[in-house]
């Protein structure tokens, strides 16, 4: 569901051009010429649970092809939908421990000591993201208040919400956090060491000993005197008689049963909210009457995404993780780190979580968060007394040096928004591409574009309605590499803001783009009035000199 809206990624274009002649045997000065093999790509970077084609090209006169072999032959990936020209190598659907390397050899059908051999590496993650257990809590009875981690348990008993994410297993600075229960089987408490009378029922997780990373806190232990229950609490609830304690160990916070957690700010004409329980990221946008974001599933707002490498899949997600088709209800979403707004800026930091968990062995009841890593945004309403533009500042923080795409940001329209524009502000060319916009659903298929000032703009059919993101590309001293536009009417023909019916826009930096250790920073300007004044408003902050 996180669509970055963009062309496929047209990511390692060069290294699909790359071509290998690996010849075997020696020819003879009489007789035919040897037949000759080559395989592209010769060389390429498959991440984990994605797959590269293969091409043959044989100069052979009998025209019988190559069969194809892939060594070492288990564990390392498979090859399908073979044929004497072509093959597809998908790697193997979890990530591995170190890098992986493969070759896959063609080999000619009408002479065998003919071949070809394409290297294929499979990366492990530049950055090693962790595994995380929700920790719920559920009504065991009226008089105790319980703490699990399975599924079973979560759906079988009165549910209270979401209390922390902890990690999934032990390492480094991390101690075990078990549940106890007392002889009486009438209450269950938790902690790292057992209550007077309470004996061991299972383990919970492994949360950290110390406070050693953005965003945790330390996790709290209610107790009622009156009824003898104990409670795991977040620290965003009190429970009426109960008094708390620390733990000492540390982990996640979420929000109970809060699915939303507003801070809204307005200047300019426009009114944002962002919400808490979804990495802070922009829930909803408002301009003259009309709400004009989607909400469908995390990742599926205004926000930020980062791409590791050329993988779709290492995709830490400012709002969080998701399944389709069930939306924010199949999802968890990324802790939030900062949650404020300054005069007429609102500020949000997150650390994210892996769009897909399962590429990490993670399902819904073990998101994987990128620890080390922060998106977020700067959002500056009336941004230079201009009503209704806004600037967006990116914020992403990377522990090392590495390659990979940052969407700054991606928006998502409710389905009413349906016309798709391109604006050039050097020309002050307007161009409607709603032709040219293929339906994504099932595919993820976008319409890319590319501009020295300008951007993208999606409107409604009457054009009073309109919503563009402009910016500067980076050979002009600006941060956009491309721009794109996605359409995703999925689920229904309801265009209210949480269903699978949306139009996605996205600025785009980066294409396997060097990104610096430590923070970094992004502009892009979100204009929301009609379309005539949008591209009016694109043209004031080309003549600016805005970046």
């Amino acid at each position: 569901m996180n669509c970055l809206a963009r062309p496929a990624l047209p990511f390692a274009a060069a290294a699909q051009t790359a071509l290998l002649l690996s010849c075997g045997g020696g020819g003879t000065a009489s007789g035919p010429a040897p037949i000759t093999v080559a395989v592209t790509p010769a060389t390429s970077t498959v991440y984990a649970g994605e797959s590269e084609a293969l091409s043959a090209m044989l100069d052979d006169p009998a025209q019988k092809g190559v069969t194809w072999t892939l060594t070492p032959a288990s564990g390392a990936g498979t090859l399908t939908q073979p044929t004497p020209a072509s093959v597809t190598y998908a790697a193997p659907p979890t990530e591995p421990a170190d890098d992986v390397t493969v070759t896959i050899t063609a080999t000619s059908v009408s002479d065998p000591t003919r071949n070809a051999v394409a290297t294929v590496t499979v990366p492990a993650p530049p950055v090693v993201p962790t595994t995380l257990r929700v920790l719920y809590r559920v009504r065991y009875s009226d008089a105790d208040r319980m703490t699990s981690v399975e599924a079973a348990e979560r759906n079988a008993y009165p549910f209270d919400g979401e209390i922390y994410y902890v990690p999934h297993q032990p390492g480094g600075e991390r101690v075990s956090l078990n549940r106890y229960v007392n002889a009486a089987l009438t209450d269950h408490a938790d902690g790292s060491s057992p209550p007077a009378g309470y004996t061991l029922e299972q383990t919970l997780g492994y949360p950290w000993a110390q406070a050693s990373r953005p965003g945790i806190d330390v996790l709290s232990e209610a107790l009622n005197p009156s009824t003898g229950d104990h409670a795991l609490v977040a620290p965003s609830e009190s429970l009426s008689g109960y008094t708390v304690s620390s733990l000492g160990v540390y982990g996640y916070p979420r929000l109970v049963n809060s699915a939303e957690v507003i801070l809204g700010l307005s200047a300019g004409g426009v009114t944002v909210e962002s919400n808490k329980a979804a990495g802070g990221v922009t829930w909803r946008w408002f301009w003259n009457g009309m709400q004009f974001e989607n909400h469908f599933a995390y990742g599926s707002q205004i926000q930020a995404a980062f791409y590791f490498g050329t993988s779709a899949t290492l995709n830490p997600t400012e709002a969080g993780n998701g399944y389709y088709p069930a939306g924010v209800d199949a999802g968890r979403g990324s802790p939030t780190v900062r949650f404020e707004n300054q005069g007429t800026t609102q500020i949000t930091r997150a650390v994210p979580l892996n769009w897909d968990p399962a590429l990490f062995g993670g399902d819904l009841d073990h998101p994987v968060i990128w620890d080390s890593l922060i998106l977020g945004k700067d959002l500056t309403l009336n941004f230079n007394s201009m009503g209704p533009v806004a600037r967006y500042t990116t914020h992403l923080t990377l522990p090392d040096a590495t390659l990979g795409t940052l969407a700054i940001p991606t928006g998502y329209l409710r389905g009413n928004l349906n016309r798709f524009w391109t604006y050039d502000a050097q020309s002050k060319k307007l161009t409607e591409v709603t032709g040219r916009v293929p339906n994504g659903c099932g595919n993820d298929s976008g319409f890319g574009f590319n501009t020295n000032y300008g951007g993208v703009i999606i409107s409604d059919t009457t054009l009073a309605y309109a919503m563009g993101v402009y910016g500067v590309g980076i050979g002009q001293g600006g941060s956009v590499n491309y721009y794109s536009l996605g359409s995703y009417p999925c689920g229904s023909s309801d265009t209210s803001e949480s269903v699978y019916n949306f139009n996605v826009w996205a600025a785009v930096r980066g294409n396997n783009t060097p990104f610096p250790a430590g923070e970094s920073t992004y502009n892009t300007y979100i204009i929301t009035e009609s379309l005539p004044n949008v591209t009016a408003l694109m043209d004031d902050l080309h003549r600016g000199g805005v970046r």
